[in-house]
């Protein structure tokens, strides 16, 4: 036994010293990360960056972009947007491909070159923020780099870099595929995340870049968090006396620092321990949290029905065939004034969904039989293809959420429109789906193994409990105060550490040096 406590001794010493360093970095970084999240491209501001469409300038029909497309091609998506300030077409296939066209002159989109990427950054900026006498500096073409090595970017790349001289310093990225901006940076945003989220995800663009080694890294070293503070705690229950006090009445044998470090890091110690815990699912360590059933065909099915695969994209066939779909699509855009008009699909009718910000969405619904015919009801369009989603497995509950709830909510800049509509199976994974009730589009997937997630990582380890999110400032009181007590009681392991080692190495310096046998030290 005492042999187990002499272990448990060196093991929260020895790695204690190493690990005070990392903890003490994510409890102030997890409070930048508050205020100043990782640099991205939201909708609304993408949507800003972009003209509003003009119907005089549309001259090329959607079933000339489509019949350019080869057949049998599956499409993810599909818009109406606007590339360097002209109309275009842009599709995005099932296979990770590109498809566009100007829908101006009816030409091929070609890859963009540096400077209409340099123009591409201009535009954006200048729609945006209307603002003039701005340059581009340059346009470097990468792969990544440190504010876009997202996987999430990956369908984009290569990417330029476009330095731009306004007084932000932004730096946008545009892809050299689509010609459109993905993600854009400034210079406060840039120093910031170096305290922030690069510091709390140990983020360098060297080591990022290798995902796989990245997350073993953060999945070792948060076990060795965890550690440390289970260790740290079992020997702080060992030394706490609450009768037989230590000499002067005290709880502890520790005086000064060390009295600080041990009562703190006791009376704080399950919050260290979920937090650290939590910490390491959000990597998702060992696939603990993976589901059975893949999320994508489940989608398509919703999307374009049971037969996609044999008829990719067979909602798409009216928009090529109706000679009355271009004209009513001008008529859409000189009525609504979009900034980008999209695709969808439910069950395989196709409809069209306009955008001017993330929140401003109005959907256009033809009738494929009949031109003349009233618009489906998209709610009937949504209850008549909810089964295809699991088509195996039985609804158990139908409702519609006006409100945030505990599974349902926005928070860290995350977007989620109201109302919503929440379908719960019965399959092994008890699968629940958010359906935009606005738009019918499927917001997001949250499995048995997606609910536990949800606690074990944003509940224990941002705090996202309905009483703190839906009262700020209370939940960025409750946060800080948090962060702050873990962040002292981290300098105090770190002075610790260092009195420590200074010790040693003090004690390495006046010690002897042992000579050869016969010899005698020169004096």
């Amino acid at each position: 036994m005492k042999k187990l406590k002499r272990t448990l001794y060196l093991v929260h010493r020895w790695l204690g010293i190493i690990m005070c360093l990392f903890i003490g970095m994510w409890f102030f970084s997890g409070v930048v990360m508050m205020y100043m999240g990782f640099p991205s491209l939201t909708e609304t501001e993408r949507l800003e960056g972009l003209p509003t469409l003009n119907a005089k300038t549309i001259t090329t029909p959607l079933s000339q972009f489509i019949e350019s497309i080869p057949p049998n091609t599956q499409l993810n998506s599909l818009k109406l947007t606007s590339v360097l300030n002209r109309p275009a077409y842009l599709a995005f296939t099932a296979t990770g491909q590109w498809f566009g066209m100007f829908a101006d002159n009816g030409k091929a989109l070609a890859p963009i070159s540096p400077a209409q990427a340099k123009h591409a950054a201009l535009l954006h900026l200048k729609n945006a923020a209307h603002a003039k006498n701005i340059t581009a500096q340059d346009a470097e073409l990468i792969e990544f780099d440190q504010w876009t090595v997202s996987s999430s970017l990956k369908q984009f790349r290569p990417l330029y870099n476009v330095s731009l001289s306004d007084d932000h310093q932004s730096q946008l990225y545009v892809s050299s595929i689509t010609g459109t901006v993905v993600r854009d940076t400034t210079q406060t945003e840039r120093f910031w995340n170096w305290l922030g989220a690069n510091l709390h995800w140990i983020y360098p663009v060297a080591l990022r870049q290798h995902a796989s080694l990245w997350s073993d890294i953060i999945i070792v070293i948060s076990i060795s968090g965890l550690v440390v503070v289970i260790t740290g705690a079992y020997i702080g229950i060992l030394r706490l006396r609450l009768k037989r006090l230590y000499r002067g009445n005290s709880n502890t044998p520790y005086r000064g620092i060390m009295k600080l470090h041990h009562l703190v890091g006791l009376g704080f110690s399950f919050f260290l321990i979920t937090y650290l815990f939590s910490g390491l699912m959000s990597m998702n360590p060992w696939g603990v949290f993976n589901d059975k059933a893949p999320f994508e065909p489940q989608h398509n099915r919703y999307q374009f029905g049971v037969n996609y695969h044999a008829q990719p994209n067979q909602g798409l066939a009216w928009f090529a065939s109706n000679p009355h779909q271009f004209n009513h699509l001008k008529e859409i855009i000189s009525r609504e004034k979009p900034k980008e008009i999209t695709w969808h699909w439910i069950g395989g009718q196709s409809y069209v969904v306009t955008k001017n910000f993330e929140s401003e969405r109005n959907v256009f619904i033809n009738n494929p039989h009949n031109k003349n015919a009233p618009a489906f009801e998209l709610e009937h369009l949504i209850s008549a293809s909810l089964g295809l989603l699991i088509p195996n497995a039985k609804i158990t509950n139908l409702e519609t959420l006006e409100r945030y709830d505990l599974y349902y909510y926005s928070h860290h800049e995350r977007f989620r429109p109201l109302p919503a509509l929440r379908i719960q199976f019965n399959d092994e994974n008890k699968t629940w789906f958010h359906v935009d009730k606005q738009t019918g589009e499927i917001i997001n997937r949250l499995t048995y193994n997606g609910r536990v997630k949800r606690w074990l990582y944003h509940g224990l380890h941002s705090l996202d409990f309905t009483v703190l999110i839906q009262n700020r400032p209370l939940w960025d009181i409750v946060v800080i105060v948090l962060s702050l007590i873990g962040f002292v009681f981290s300098i105090t392991s770190i002075k610790i550490a260092l009195a420590r080692l200074k010790r040693i190495l003090f004690q390495l310096a006046i010690k002897p040096r042992t000579l050869p046998t016969g010899e005698r030290a020169n004096v």
